[in-house]
């Protein structure tokens, strides 16, 4: 279950949110029972396919005008309570179990030298 508890949660500024996007990635704390495994990201649908209208749970909609940059469609996105399936976590280098068991797939020190090398 994905929540946005107060304002400061909400996301900002993300392109094609406002008006056309029906999925998006999202990063979210993951907290399984009591044990938080920290922000993991997330395909979200956001709106039906057929109408284009948000599902229940979900509150978006666009940032409204801005300075010399209106041709954008920057929005906003906010969730309350919505339910997402455990597929919708993006496993390449997690896993999780249908008993709610987290496992992180290979080194961390790894994984993060080739977030470095890639940023380079």
């Amino acid at each position: 279950m994905i929540n946005t508890p107060t304002i400061k949660a909400a996301k900002f500024w993300p392109g094609s949110l406002g008006r056309h996007a029906t999925h998006a990635v999202v990063f979210a704390r993951m907290i399984v029972g009591k044990k938080d495994f920290g922000p993991l990201p997330f395909m979200v649908p956001i709106r039906s396919r057929v109408n284009h209208k948000p599902f229940d749970g979900i509150k978006v909609g666009d940032i409204g005008t801005k300075m010399g940059y209106n041709t954008v469609d920057n929005g906003y996105l906010e969730f309350d309570h919505y339910r997402v399936p455990r597929g919708a976590l993006l496993q390449r280098f997690v896993s999780l179990t249908n008993k709610g068991e987290f496992e992180l797939l290979g080194d961390p020190r790894a994984i993060y030298q080739i977030m470095v090398m890639s940023r380079m």
